[in-house]
């Protein structure tokens, strides 16, 4: 498989779009089920996963503001997808209050009020990411200059190397499939496969049991 670096630029946004949604659909899927059950004896792992989670659907829709939908809103009409972001957003606040308040007393985690939260949200955010990918296929993203939409990723790229790596790099590489962890996401070999599991992931290490991959 090509470096996604190295794919048509026409190509290059959704791929990556197509592999960080798909992280959040799938951890969204592995945190709905276990609020019927929350496993009381793990619960600061399990909240911490939660909140990585929700941290990094928020951090990626502010990537998206700050450089992807400046930049397609030049031939592009985003304003869709940039109204779902606020009640996506919303939501996603609403959760974390939720698991802010369990993390500071576990008492208070409220699993029947997250399950409800995410139950409603689900289909909205499930359309919104596969929507968005629709929106952003090659021959939509023929009307811009192909070295400008080179610029652009290369600035998505860079901005997604300043988020917190002790929890956003694990869960990226843990929700990745198999077959696809070696050409993305688009970072440094040493980095994906010494520095990550063995260095970054350590600090959180209980967060990724709750994953469906391992590294």
């Amino acid at each position: 498989m090509a470096n996604p670096a190295k794919i048509d630029a026409y190509n290059r946004l959704q791929f990556n779009m197509i592999h960080v949604h798909t992280t959040f659909k799938l951890g969204f899927e592995r945190i709905l089920p276990l609020l019927d059950n929350p496993p009381a004896d793990d619960l600061f792992n399990f909240l911490g996963y939660c909140e990585t989670w929700a941290d990094g659907l928020i951090g990626h829709h502010d990537a998206e503001e700050l450089i992807v939908f400046p930049f397609l809103q030049q031939k592009i009409d985003m304003s869709t997808e940039i109204e779902e972001h606020k009640f996506i957003q919303t939501s996603l606040n609403e959760i974390l209050i939720l698991i802010r308040a369990a993390q500071a007393d576990s008492s208070k985690f409220d699993a029947p009020k997250l399950k409800e939260i995410m139950e409603n949200m689900k289909a909205p955010l499930f359309q919104h990411l596969d929507e968005e990918i629709k929106r952003i296929a090659p021959q939509h993203m023929k009307v811009f200059e192909a070295d400008d939409i080179q610029k652009m990723m290369d600035k998505l790229v860079e901005h997604a190397h300043k988020d917190d790596v002790f929890k956003t790099l694990p869960y990226i590489l843990t929700h990745t499939a198999p077959e696809y962890k070696s050409i993305w996401p688009e970072m440094p070999w040493f980095v994906r496969k010494v520095i990550t599991p063995y260095v970054f992931a350590l600090r959180h290490s209980g967060y990724w049991k709750y994953s469906p991959y391992g590294y």
